[in-house]
């Protein structure tokens, strides 16, 4: 199964490194939720221990198609 999807990358609005507590998934699918529609995604990557990497993508038609 091919998870990689196959489009241009997301526009990263900023991006950093926390130590997060075991319900810090649940975080990010709650800010999902409720800003998706805003046009902003969260994504949250596990370095190792209790450190993730929190990125947030404008995913908005202004963002995708840059500012002009």
């Amino acid at each position: 199964m091919d998870l990689w999807a196959k489009h241009a990358p997301l526009p990263l609005l900023a991006e950093g490194t926390f130590r997060l507590p075991e319900e810090a998934p649940k975080l990010v699918t709650l800010l999902n939720r409720t800003l998706k529609k805003r046009g902003l995604v969260f994504g949250l990557r596990r370095l190792q221990g209790e450190k993730y990497v929190l990125s947030i993508y404008d995913v908005s038609q202004e963002g995708l198609h840059g500012h002009s």
